[in-house]
């Protein structure tokens, strides 16, 4: 951890974090896939989206030669290119540069994503950079969490069609065998208190947690059933993680994969769209 908190400048919290996520890819490199892409191809193609100034992008680059990653604000892929030069420093076979650009909202003109990163081999996205630089300073509450954040509208139970259509602006980027990997907070589905202070709006309610999870937005139910209406195969998820040495010890995080195979329905926004209407 001191060696990634002098590289980069980072405080004992956000190094903590930095290094529990390189250690989380590294610890489960078999299970996201990395040698199966190896042996598809030697040029791993990866886009990092709501990158932030690239924690996951540093976790990832022992492990692909490639990185294209996205971020909706200015000043973190000024941030990302910084830290990239550092990183490619270590890790000389893989090239990494941010861009900026908005796959949803809109907030900002489309990225023009290259041609040689497209399709991808990889996309991935994790709790966004909020979650790192605030970690020893902040609340649940200032936390934009990448899913949550990513998918339109406020997310909620009922807004499965918005939560597919998030994830198939991801997923329609990827190769045929590509893989979708996510790692978030944790929802907490258990009925106790579920329906507690119902008239809260929303963000009072994002801004806590029960059981070190969060009480409201997606979790990794809503992401599984969201990913088998785009087809998306051999959905897996690892539960029940946590950064031990950061501030929010107490949260509980899950890290999902899913393989864009045979079985993927392009057209599983339309029909979304088409039945909602």
């Amino acid at each position: 951890m001191g060696l990634i908190s002098r590289q980069y400048g980072l405080s004992p919290g956000e190094a903590a974090r930095a290094t529990w996520m390189k250690t989380l890819i590294d610890e489960h490199k078999d299970w996201v896939g990395f040698g199966a892409m190896v042996a598809h191809g030697d040029n791993i193609k990866a886009l990092d989206y709501c990158a932030g100034t690239g924690f996951l992008s540093q976790a990832l680059a022992p492990h692909v030669n490639k990185i294209l990653a996205m971020d909706n604000s200015q000043n973190m892929t000024i941030q990302y290119n910084k830290y990239a030069e550092q990183t490619q420093d270590a890790h000389p076979n893989c090239e990494m540069r941010a861009v900026l650009g908005d796959l949803i909202y809109g907030k900002v003109p489309p990225a023009d994503i290259p041609g040689e990163f497209l399709p991808f081999d990889f996309v991935a996205m994790c709790v966004s950079l909020t979650a790192f630089i605030h970690s020893l300073r902040s609340q649940l509450t200032t936390l934009k969490l990448a899913v949550d954040f990513f998918a339109p509208d406020e997310a909620s139970d009922d807004d499965a069609p918005g939560l597919v259509r998030a994830l198939g602006s991801l997923t329609t980027r990827l190769k045929h065998n590509g893989t979708l990997l996510i790692l978030d907070i944790e929802k907490d589905y258990t009925d106790d208190g579920a329906n507690e202070n119902d008239n809260e709006d929303y963000q009072a309610k994002s801004e806590r947690t029960r059981n070190g999870k969060k009480i409201v937005g997606f979790g990794s139910n809503e992401l599984r059933a969201a990913l088998k209406v785009l087809g998306m195969e051999d959905v897996d998820t690892i539960g029940d993680l946590r950064c031990e040495e950061a501030s929010d010890v107490g949260q509980i995080y899950f890290l999902l994969k899913a393989k864009k195979g045979d079985t993927y329905r392009k057209n599983a926004m339309e029909i979304i769209d088409h039945t909602s209407q």
